[in-house]
């Protein structure tokens, strides 16, 4: 008898496992079915199913079940970026990164868990059952739930649009100034991007909050029912596959980013330079009709001109596309994120400026005025987010060089005790090399002979006086001047 039983008892396990299977299978295979048809139904493009290699956290979950076939496996099926980016960000906001078709997945996936739960059981003060199968089984759902809602949804949208932004500017100048009662120009990232970012980062954070949810007592979800299971092997797994879910989708939010940065930076010098340079640029004072014919630039305004104009039109139009797009990024961005990503812009605002100044601009004492009043714009607006400015605080003070006659120099660079090696004035402050270079740029710092171009006599007396030499008599590395040197040399 109890032999009969014993058979009667193996025969009943036999059954009630391969049910688990049959039924783990059909699981898996309708939430697989529902994630694809939330985006078909949408009218989104589908690449064709690719079967990538057999996920071991799936793979575990099939010995739920005991021996017998393989548990199921979904193909990828990712959303296809050509067509994206063909569509572009207003009709992917309008489509996939919809706010409800964001959520059907979760909803799904949550409605799988429940059931594996209720089929399984095996938690900690539950329906009974094998706590372990069950850990295996939620820890699979969950897995197929990071590979659809990353490798074929978010990853995809986050990808192709980092590919829709362009880092060229327009071949022609702009017309400056621009009409600040006219929409800003979007310096080539369309405020839609920024708005997709922060779906995409809301969505992810929906995604941890529905599904993971260890902050929620009570919400049997994924991290309370592994926690139940008592299977610390499933829990780490699952907490793994977790992090690298986060971790690909902040490496590509991250490039998409940079690649705003380098459009952002493509487009300020566009402006700063192609439309500063340009005679195409109107109002103020007309600056660039004071060009003294060889690439002296907007600065070098000859003594005695009138200062019409707060701002160059370049810097004015600049600051007022860039206060638009700072609207965007703050709403989308964290606290932190863009913290880091103005703190950069800021610094290639800074290099850009910085670069053509010391290679095509010499600056005359009424165009230092200018200079000095675009200097105070630009870092108004690169202040508006980040911690670290002081690349613009060394320039206001590097720029007092234009605005100081001949004979007060040497104050100006050494201190007023006259000790070059005492650490003071701009030697002091900005470095000798750099303070040297920046002075260079004076107007009257070189003239015109028939011999060529030569120092005028002050400038040769002076470095005499010091008894330092002149870094421009070789060719300048313009990079020893970038921003990051700049800080470096504050700190």
């Amino acid at each position: 008898m109890s032999s009969l039983v014993q058979f009667l008892t193996t025969q009943e396990i036999a059954l009630s496992e391969g049910h688990r299977r049959g039924y783990l299978n059909l699981e898996l295979r309708m939430l697989h079915h529902e994630c694809c048809a939330n985006l078909d139904n949408i009218g989104a493009r589908l690449c064709r199913p690719v079967q990538m290699a057999a996920d071991p956290l799936i793979s575990a979950a099939g010995r739920a079940g005991g021996s017998g076939p393989g548990v199921y496996q979904p193909p990828l099926v990712p959303l296809d970026k050509k067509e994206l980016r063909k569509a572009g960000f207003a009709s992917q906001l309008n489509g996939p990164l919809k706010q409800s078709v964001l959520r059907q997945p979760l909803i799904n996936a949550t409605d799988s868990l429940a059931r594996a739960r209720l089929m399984f059981g095996g938690s900690q003060g539950g329906t009974g059952g094998d706590a372990d199968a069950t850990a295996r089984v939620i820890t699979a759902i969950y897995s197929q739930m990071c590979t659809f809602y990353g490798q074929a949804y978010l990853f995809s949208i986050i990808e192709s649009f980092g590919e829709m932004l362009r880092p060229s500017a327009p071949s022609q100048p702009p017309n400056l100034p621009f009409k600040e009662d006219s929409p800003p120009h979007d310096l080539g990232v369309d405020g839609s991007f920024w708005v997709g970012v922060e779906r995409i980062h809301s969505a992810a954070k929906a995604f941890d909050r529905e599904l993971w949810a260890e902050q929620r007592t009570g919400s049997v979800r994924v991290f309370e029912i592994l926690v139940g299971t008592r299977s610390n092997t499933c829990l780490a797994q699952a907490k793994e596959r977790r992090v690298r879910f986060f971790q690909e989708l902040e490496e590509r939010g991250e490039a998409a980013i940079l690649r705003a940065l380098d459009t952002l930076s493509v487009h300020i010098q566009w402006i700063l330079v192609a439309g500063g340079e340009s005679m195409l640029a109107t109002g103020g004072s007309r600056l660039l009709h004071s060009v003294t014919g060889k690439g002296s630039g907007p600065y070098a305004v000859p003594t005695g001109s009138a200062l019409d104009a707060t701002n160059s039109p370049a810097v004015k139009s600049l600051t007022y596309c860039l206060r638009a797009q700072f609207v965007h990024t703050q709403a989308a961005l964290t606290s932190e994120s863009l913290s880091a990503f103005w703190t950069a812009l800021s610094m290639r605002l800074y290099d850009i400026l910085v670069a053509r100044l010391l290679q095509h601009y010499y600056v005359s004492t009424v165009g230092a005025v200018i200079l000095s009043r675009d200097v105070e714009a630009l870092r108004s607006v690169a202040m508006l987010a980040g911690r670290d400015h002081s690349h613009w605080d060394n320039l206001r003070e590097l720029l007092t060089l234009y605005m100081t006659p001949p004979d007060s120099l040497r104050t100006i660079l050494i201190g007023a005790d006259g000790d070059i090696n005492s650490g003071k004035g701009l030697f002091g402050r900005a470095g000798r090399d750099q303070a040297l270079v920046f002075m260079s740029r004076r107007v009257d710092y070189r003239v015109k002979t028939n011999q060529g171009m030569k120092k005028c006599q002050w400038v040769v007396d002076l470095l005499d006086d010091l008894g330092v030499y002149d870094p421009t008599d070789q060719q300048v590395n313009i990079a020893l001047y970038s921003a990051e040197q700049s800080r470096k040399g504050s700190t």
